[in-house]
């Protein structure tokens, strides 16, 4: 892989230098490169605490003698288990850093904007917006959501095969409910998409033109807003419910 890329670097070069256009391949790498490791950094930063919360709500002991695996090798198991999950976490941040570098000409499309002094007749936004900040905002939005999602899945996999040595019925209880506050965010990103949906309505073609016709006025955007309002609401609900009852 490395050197595929070397040589498709080679080739960019060869071509880029004879146009005399040098700094643009490389603010282009640069952009990759730096994307590429914010990814990897938010990602580990947001799997880091949950991997943790999962590691120490796990029992060292077995909550009834005769249980499961014996106490010394549940603790080997425990102990692996965690290395098996930061190690699937790694090559996830990897894999998930990738989206974010591939769309590095949507990042410079948002660092770089300028306003086109032509506001839309419906939201009442620059036409730069449009452009510019809301395609970086879908971006971040779905991966956010993509992110929460894998990061979840790992630590639920650690603690189900955590619980079945164990010889436990798998429960997120306790200091393990904790972690389902992450679950907050995909509700809240989500809502987000709903409310970004709303703007993408002015390249709506199911009308006569393209654009907000009369459905999209007076049925799309109040129901869009609506779903805005309920995903808050059900993150909301997430969030009182730890602090209410265990979730089983």
């Amino acid at each position: 892989m490395g050197l595929a890329w070397a040589r498709t670097f080679y080739t960019d070069w060869l071509w880029f230098s004879g146009l005399g256009h040098e700094s643009v391949l490389l603010k282009m790498m640069t952009t990759r490169i730096w994307l590429f490791l914010l990814g990897a950094a938010i990602f580990s930063a947001l799997a880091a605490p949950n991997l943790y919360a999962a590691f120490r709500a796990v029992p060292r002991a077995p909550s009834q003698p005769g249980q499961g695996l014996p106490t010394e090798t549940q603790e080997s198991a425990r102990k692996l288990l965690m290395w098996v999950a930061g190690g699937a976490a790694a090559l996830a941040a990897l894999f998930m850093a990738g989206k974010p570098a591939s769309e590095w000409d949507t990042v410079l499309r948002f660092l770089n904007g300028v306003s086109f002094n032509q506001i839309d007749p419906i939201f009442q936004k620059d036409l730069s917006f449009y452009i510019f900040t809301l395609p970086a905002l879908n971006l971040a939005r779905s991966w956010l959501m993509s992110a929460v999602v894998v990061i979840m899945v790992i630590a639920a996999g650690f603690y189900y095969i955590a619980a079945t040595l164990r010889g436990e019925r798998f429960a997120l209880t306790g200091r393990l409910s904790l972690i389902w506050l992450f679950w907050s965010l995909p509700l809240c990103a989500l809502a987000a998409g709903h409310w970004l949906g709303r703007y993408e309505l002015l390249y709506s073609p199911t009308g006569a033109v393209y654009g907000v016709g009369y459905t999209d006025d007076h049925v799309t955007l109040p129901v869009r807003t609506l779903l805005t309002g309920v995903a808050l609401v059900s993150a909301g609900l997430l969030v009182a419910s730890l602090y209410s009852k265990p979730i089983v």
